[in-house]
């Protein structure tokens, strides 16, 4: 037994068909195939080829489990629903794009050590959907060598759940679209994330979401409420993070052990503590929290971290405003010692700020100076976080 075509006259394939036939190479599911039953090829270890008709709208649970020799899939738009380990243990997959499915079951891909690329245009990715899609060296120091480097999220994808990308290491970078409400708990734990969009949309990031992975920066949208706890424990690359007015709670933890984060920068109200299991905040650094003028709640500590009044302004009046010999500056006051960024753009309408200069407020005073700038018709200035 090698290839299948499935009669067209077959509507219904019954529960293990096919299951352990490791001699069938491909398969041809006609379109009026409309039930398949769990594990039908469960275990063709020699299946290397899937046609799926447009008659199947869910694949049930371990359907195509343990199908080591299959390389490419592709889940048509007519197919909502991909059930409990549906591709697990497909370890020569590498490449797979779903296009309509509006939930991505439990453990659907786990370890699929060889899966590459993953085009996902809606729906709900599921509790470990992808989690362990590495394959490691095997060596003393475990080295990983491949899986998931490439990762698309579609406009339609609504939640990304609990462990759905735990533990694979090869990802590096990912953008999660404005569709996505939730991020579930340790949903990307444990991979080698430097680099993660957040859009706007986002309403919740749960607990341990980012744990371990060695982001470079963080952009939190303005639509986030809620920071689970954990939520970016030992991301040790930050250095700091700007946490927008809309986040409510803030869980135990959520950047603990970020060991080069010393400043947060907070545009609203303090957010209530889920927990008090040392704050936000691990005992290393202690983090200064820096906060906005005419916001509540700060005069209570979270654990490991001051609270400091962040409010530099630009002196528009006195000697030392305007332009003088050909140099065009101006004094910022603000509470002593506060970083800042001196930013410009030449273009309000549609702006596109440049950094001019870091610097801490020493002593309360900076002075800002720059050479007359001839070259375009206006420059506009302003006070930003570093």
């Amino acid at each position: 037994m090698t290839n299948i075509a499935i009669p067209n006259t077959l509507t219904n394939l019954g529960a293990g068909a096919f299951e352990d036939c490791t001699g069938l190479t491909s398969i041809t599911i006609p379109n009026t195939l409309i039930n398949m039953g769990a594990s039908a090829f469960m275990g063709c270890t020699g299946l290397t080829s899937i046609s799926i008709g447009t008659g199947i709208t869910s694949i049930p649970e371990y359907t195509f489990q343990g199908c080591s020799g299959l390389t490419n899939l592709v889940i048509p738009a007519d197919i909502t629903n991909i059930g409990y380990m549906t591709f697990a243990y497909c370890e020569s997959l590498s490449n797979a794009t779903i296009a309509g499915v509006t939930a991505i079951g439990t453990n659907a891909f786990y370890h699929c050590t060889n899966l590459t690329t993953v085009n996902i245009a809606g729906g709900v990715i599921g509790y470990g959907a992808f989690q362990w899609c590495t394959g490691f060296s095997g060596s003393l120091d475990n080295i990983p060598v491949s899986g998931l480097t490439n990762v698309t999220l579609g406009g339609g994808v609504t939640s990304i759940e609990t462990y759905a990308f735990l533990s694979d290491a090869t990802l590096q970078s990912i953008v999660i679209p404005g569709s996505v409400t939730n991020i579930g708990l340790n949903a990307f734990g444990a991979c080698l994330l430097t680099n993660v969009t957040l859009s706007y949309g986002l309403i919740s990031i749960g607990e341990s979401a980012f744990q371990q992975c060695p982001l470079n920066s963080l952009i939190i949208p303005s639509s986030v409420t809620y920071i689970g706890p954990s939520a970016f424990y030992t991301c040790g690359n930050l250095t700091n993070v700007v946490i927008p007015a809309s986040v409510t709670q803030i869980g135990a933890q959520a950047f603990g052990g970020d060991e080069y984060l010393t400043s947060i920068f907070f545009l609203g109200n303090a957010p209530a503590q889920i927990e008090d299991q040392g704050g936000p905040f691990a005992s290393y650094p202690i983090t200064t929290n820096y906060y906005l003028p005419g916001t509540t709640g700060w005069t209570t500590q979270f654990a490991y971290s001051t609270n400091v009044l962040w409010n530099p302004a630009i002196q528009t009046s006195g000697a030392n405003f305007g332009l003088k010999n050909n140099q065009f500056g101006f004094n910022i006051t603000g509470t002593a010692n506060i970083p800042i960024a001196v930013q410009a753009c030449t273009n309000l309408a549609n702006p596109v700020w440049m950094s001019l200069t870091n610097v801490n407020l020493t002593n309360g005073l900076f002075h800002f100076s720059e050479p007359l700038q001839t070259v375009s018709p206006g420059r506009y200035y302003r006070i930003s976080s570093p």
